[in-house]
């Protein structure tokens, strides 16, 4: 049986193959420090990008499952990350 950890585990690798497939290079995975964690750090040339990964039924469920509050950490996370 599958778990909420593992089909997240396997969204996460779903998300990291695609940004590589579209010429993304993955910095970091589960990064982690003091503010929290991002789920993959990813960049090209001159963007870097970080990444929420949520494994829901549909792009409007999962964009809507990031709250204000959870933005605000992964904004926190990245600033540690630079």
């Amino acid at each position: 049986m599958l778990t909420n950890d593992s089909l997240g585990r396997w969204a996460e690798e779903q998300a990291k193959r695609l940004l590589e497939a579209k010429g993304y290079k993955i910095i970091d995975q589960r990064y982690k420090c003091p503010y929290g964690e991002i789920d993959l750090i990813a960049q090209t040339e001159d963007v870097l990008v970080a990444v929420e990964v949520k494994y829901r039924r549909s792009y409007k469920d999962a964009a809507e499952s990031i709250h204000v509050r959870q933005r605000k950490r992964i904004t926190e996370t990245l600033g540690y990350f630079l």
